[in-house]
């Protein structure tokens, strides 16, 4: 934290280094990101989670619906998003998500995704 608020704060910053490990802040370097966030899978769900995001606040503004109202039916959305399923539930009150594309009757979202709706 302090080598992260030493640009912004060095004299402070510095001062309590200083007295933690006896050296200066300024000569110290910056780790290298955590591994575990040069994932190329997250980077590739970046996109679609983004295109998922627009397409159901679009649809939430579109019907009336406050964005922390839950969505009656059930929401389709392409594999790419399996993983974050939890945290697209949570973030957008679905109750149901699913993979693929549904039989029968639905409500196209996004085409470009493509998201659907089964009410």
């Amino acid at each position: 934290m302090l080598k992260l608020l030493a640009p912004i704060m060095p004299f402070v910053t510095d001062q309590i280094w200083r007295s933690l490990y006896g050296e200066s802040i300024h000569r110290q370097l910056i780790e290298d990101p955590d591994p575990r966030f040069d994932n190329k899978e997250y980077l590739n769900m970046l996109e679609p989670f983004m295109e998922f995001n627009r397409a159901i606040w679009t649809y939430k503004n579109k019907t009336g619906l406050s964005l922390n109202e839950p969505i009656d039916g059930v929401i389709y959305t392409p594999e790419v998003l399996k993983p974050l399923e939890i945290e697209l539930k949570a973030m957008h009150k679905i109750r149901e998500i699913k993979f693929g594309k549904p039989a029968g009757s639905y409500e196209v979202l996004d085409e470009s995704l493509p998201i659907y709706l089964v009410k």
